[in-house]
């Protein structure tokens, strides 16, 4: 393999400890998706990483593919997972499966400084599988370039400054990464996380609804945290509400008052056996209640 994985936006030449905070693209994006957040990170010494399953002679065609490639060179060939770093996951979409289901996979192995997951615009395990099943449910892998166009512009894919041509020049790579998303199956052998987990999404995202986002709530041992970016009827916050000009700097802030609050409570019983009503005093938004 020619091409790393993981690729570092910002990271401090000193020994100094440092959060780290791990960013997983949507479909179509790549390694530079997440720049804008290097300004931010960079000012409060906390160390930027951008994960991509794309380039050179990377051919990943599964989720689970992805995920082994990545914890390969996560934890042989960079220091993330240094005992001593405190480490926050980020993901998009396509990035919100596949940075859970690597918290999941890492955790499993025995790396506990994973401190919280933050997936964003996409839904649960178990309703991606069973659309993916679901004859019904349209898959975008499988649909003509100029549908699938029309669909990526309906739900906010072609940011303001971005020309049309760019987007569909792109269009065969980012079916390859549909296609890793619609053949996607949940093994709920091993459902849950340990560390904390929060939801992000714009409130107007016709794709992934509010409703759907509440679901995640069942994949954490640890506390659970929803926040809704954008207004009820307006243009914004549809399902790239964090590539908008009005909302981005504000979700770049959200990420970082989590990272700083460290989120570091976890439980021993499973999600069924207690009620999450606590509120940290220290975090940016309140903790949901499990039902």
């Amino acid at each position: 393999m020619n091409k790393n994985m993981i690729c570092p936006l910002f990271k401090l030449q000193t020994k100094e400890k440092s959060p780290k905070v791990v960013c997983f693209h949507w479909s179509g994006g790549n390694a530079n998706s997440f720049k804008h957040w290097i300004k931010k990170f960079k000012n409060e010494n906390i160390e930027l990483y951008s994960v991509t399953w794309k380039g050179g002679d990377l051919t990943c065609e599964s989720v689970s593919e992805v995920i082994r490639l990545v914890a390969d060179e996560m934890i042989n060939l960079s220091d993330i997972l240094d005992k001593n770093s405190n480490v926050f996951f980020f993901g998009h979409s396509l990035g919100g499966l596949i940075a859970f289901e690597l918290a999941k996979h890492l955790e499993n192995l025995g790396f506990d400084n994973i401190k919280h997951l933050i997936v964003s615009a996409v839904k649960s395990p178990k309703e991606l599988s069973g659309e993916n099943v679901n004859p019904n449910v349209p898959k975008r892998h499988k649909h003509k370039d100029e549908e699938l166009f029309d669909y990526i512009v309906s739900i906010g894919g072609l940011p303001s400054g971005v020309h049309p041509d760019f987007l569909k020049f792109a269009l065969s790579d980012i079916k390859k990464d549909y296609k890793i998303f619609e053949t996607y199956s949940f093994d709920d052998s091993l459902k849950c996380i340990n560390c904390g987990l929060t939801t992000f999404g714009g409130i107007n995202d016709s794709s992934v609804y509010p409703s759907y986002l509440v679901d995640w709530n069942q994949y954490t041992y640890g506390p659970y945290y929803n926040r809704l970016f954008g207004k009820i009827d307006n243009n914004e916050a549809n399902h790239f509400y964090l590539l908008e000009d009005a909302l981005r700097d504000e979700v770049i802030e959200m990420v970082f008052k989590i990272v700083k609050s460290g989120s570091t409570t976890t439980y021993s019983s499973s999600p069924s056996d207690y009620r999450r009503e606590r509120v940290l005093s220290n975090y940016p938004f309140k903790v949901l209640t499990q039902k």
